[in-house]
This record gives C-alpha cells, structure tokens and sequence, in this order.
C-alpha cells in the first residue's frame, strides 16, 4: 500500500511542475559482527518532493521519504521499513534535513512478527556540484526510532551515521 502511495505523490508533483521537483537520497553501509562472521548492513532512504527557491542560494523543500534497513543477526536478520515526511534547508552547498516517521515496522532478529513504531531523523551534510542539476557529498545523520514492546523488551534505538547522498534539482 505504502509503495502505491509513494509513486502516486511521484507522478503528481512531477506534473505539479517540473521547475521544483527535489530527489534526495543517501546509502550507508557498514560491517556487523556476528557469530557466523562479519556481515555488512544496508541503510538507505530516498525522499521526494518540492523545492522553493527564495533567493539564489537558499531554498526550502518539502518532501516524502522512505528508509528501509537490513541488519544482519545470528537467528534471522532484521529489516525495517519506514514512510514519512521531511524537510529540508539548503543554503549555497551546507543543507539540514529533518523527518518524521509516523509509520515503521521492524522484523526478524528473532521476533515471531512484525513491530510497529514512529521515529525522528536529522541530517546534516554538504553538496558538491557534478552538474548544475546534480549533486553529491557526505551527510550525517542521527535517528531515533521506538516500537512497541516484546518480548525482547523495547525495541527502539537511536544511532548515528555518516551516509554518502545525493540531491536532483529538477
């Protein structure tokens, strides 16, 4: 349903205007230990939406965002999905980016189901141009996410990390 949703609001503000469509997304990778060796986890988020320009170096831009993430575990690996809302400040190639979760689900790691949950997400990062449309650069995020409680007592958390990103303006 949520994947509906997310490329219904993709073609109406493409056909909103194409002057101010925003892309923005990142790719984190980093190695877990586990009993049966070293695995790599996968984080990654694309957001998409609307941006204004208010001057010729400072905009605002209004998005939707999806995250999703893989950790690898010894009993089964865990993966969680989330759906928000998120905006972002640009001023020249500096950016901040904050999100909303309301919707998150978490699975595996040795839970017999899915757990549902919200969460927070901030990002700061840099831009370098590879053309005028697009750019790319390092970003630092911290999240926050809780769920609801099982029985391997509360299954929130909170991390920091660095992310590679990029950023369309159409």
């Amino acid at each position: 349903m949520k994947n509906y949703i997310f490329v219904l609001l993709l073609i109406l503000s493409y056909k909103a205007s194409a002057n101010g469509l925003h892309i923005a997304g990142g790719v984190y990778v980093n190695y877990v230990d586990t009993n049966s060796g070293s695995k790599f986890s996968l984080l990654n988020d694309l957001r998409l939406g609307y941006r204004f320009d208010y001057s010729e170096r400072n905009s605002l831009a209004l998005l939707l965002i999806t995250e999703s993430q893989e950790i690898p575990n010894d009993v089964k690996d865990e993966k969680r999905e989330s759906l928000g809302v998120s905006a972002a400040f640009y001023s020249g190639q500096y950016y901040v980016m904050g999100a909303y979760f309301p919707q998150s689900q978490i699975e595996g790691g040795g839970r017999s189901g899915k757990l549902d949950g919200s969460g927070l997400r901030v990002d700061v990062g840099m831009n370098f141009s590879m053309s005028k449309n697009i750019k790319v650069g390092p970003r630092l995020g911290y999240r926050k996410f809780s769920y609801d409680q099982d029985a391997f007592a509360d299954a929130g958390f909170s991390s920091f990390e660095p992310t590679f990103a990029f950023n369309i303006f159409l």
